[in-house]
């Protein structure tokens, strides 16, 4: 018989692109995102999806699930799509300002994840590492919400990933084993 399964803690919702939506593993179960939400014993909604960019337009949808938890995790697309930093900081501002202000939920900032080039640099001239500081600037104005350092996550290896930019299962499995450590992110 099945023993009966504990009432979740709630919901947790990711918005992101391809890594977070969990493309290139193996299966949806080996996503990242399942088992931080496993462990963490919420409900999952994933919007991620590949090739998204930060849009506050997803940010009003944030409140239809009820979340107790929002991840979001952009920066990698806007940086491949060489969006100027003066208007991926406007953008990630009124994002956060409606996330925010739409949902009572713990609301965690994820910076981009390494990739295997290391410092690359878009047609604007501008890295990766310019958009992570963004990140952090805008994060840092909402005193409710936690960036989380996305090269802490990952060790950027060639054994990680799928290509040089998607984290496969091992990848995966990294990712989520190292929040799920962090024990000041529990909600």
């Amino acid at each position: 018989y099945a023993l009966p399964c504990s009432r979740p803690n709630g919901n947790i919702l990711f918005l992101g692109d391809s890594i977070v939506q969990g493309a290139f593993v193996s299966s949806p179960s080996a996503a990242w995102t399942e088992h931080v939400a496993a462990a963490w014993n919420m409900e999952v909604y994933n919007w991620a999806v590949s090739g998204s960019i930060m849009s506050s337009d997803i940010a009003h949808f944030t409140c239809c699930c009820k979340p107790a938890c929002v991840w979001i995790a952009y920066g990698v697309n806007d940086f491949n799509a060489n969006i100027s930093l003066v208007k991926f900081h406007r953008i990630a501002q009124n994002f956060l300002s409606t996330v925010t202000d739409r949902s009572n939920a713990s609301v965690f900032l994820q910076t981009p994840i390494p990739r295997l080039e290391r410092n690359p640099i878009n047609k604007n001239g501008d890295s990766l590492e310019d958009f992570r500081c963004v990140l952090r600037e805008v994060g840092s104005i909402f005193p409710s919400v936690i960036t989380v350092e996305g090269e802490e996550l990952l060790d950027a290896k060639p054994d990680c990933f799928s290509d040089s930019l998607h984290p496969n299962d091992v990848g995966a499995a990294m990712i989520a084993q190292r929040i799920i450590q962090k024990e000041e992110l529990w909600p």
